[in-house]
């Protein structure tokens, strides 16, 4: 059960903000991983305030689908955009609101006094989908070359046999469904609105003013 806000908690307060341009996936980005990105953004904030990397005391960036090279994201963000190696970070992911965990996990540290600066973010390439081989090609090499090791060809035969071509052929897409539920998050969306009695004029309604704000925001130059 959640517990009441403390009052007597240190005042948590949003300095500035900074992020890469809007792209289309398969675009302008096309060849930079996700951490890359992050590395910009954390520049870039840390060029716009005149922070030092010195006094920046954690990093947090939520990513929803991690590259199996770089697993702790916010760490290489944190790395590539110059921070001392001193500096913890982490990651958090949990679906479409990863970013605003990180930003609710960092406000934290400063509230219970585990630090003074934050630099709290999210990172995402749909143009560098992590996308995988098949769990029978994974199991192969791994037997192949870890757990069983066959000394012959016939051993080799033999892990084969429960290979089909299309294991060597066809990678496994990223899944798009929440794994436990097998549900798209608009399907998510739905059941909520339904719940809480949320009218389909009224979610129309709130993504019209969305946009308008964003228009708004991008001819005031707030936007770029």
């Amino acid at each position: 059960m959640a517990k009441k806000a403390d009052k007597s908690a240190r005042r948590v307060a949003v300095i500035d903000g900074c992020r890469v341009p809007f792209q289309r996936s398969g675009t302008g980005f096309y060849d930079l991983m996700a951490w890359q990105l992050g590395r910009f953004a954390v520049k870039g904030l840390l060029t716009k305030t005149g922070v030092s990397p010195e006094d920046v005391d954690h990093v947090l960036m939520g990513c929803v689908a991690t590259d199996i090279a770089t697993t702790n994201v916010a760490r290489e963000v944190a790395l590539g955009a110059g921070l001392p190696i001193k500096v913890p970070a982490h990651t958090c992911t949990i679906a479409c609101i990863s970013a605003n965990a990180a930003f609710t996990n960092g406000a934290n540290l400063i509230q219970t006094g585990n630090a003074d600066i934050v630099i709290a973010g999210g990172v995402e390439s749909c143009s560098d989908a992590d996308i995988k081989i098949t769990k029978r090609y994974r199991r192969f090499i791994l037997d192949m070359t870890m757990y069983h090791r066959p000394k012959s060809f016939a051993g080799v035969l033999k892990l084969l046999k429960n290979m089909s071509p299309l294991d060597f052929l066809m990678p496994e897409r990223p899944a798009v469904s929440e794994y436990s539920t097998g549900l798209l998050m608009g399907q998510t969306a739905e059941r909520l609105a339904k719940r809480l009695g949320i009218t389909r004029q009224e979610q129309d309604e709130y993504a019209v003013t969305t946009h308008q704000r964003a228009i708004k925001a991008q001819e005031s130059g707030a936007l770029k």
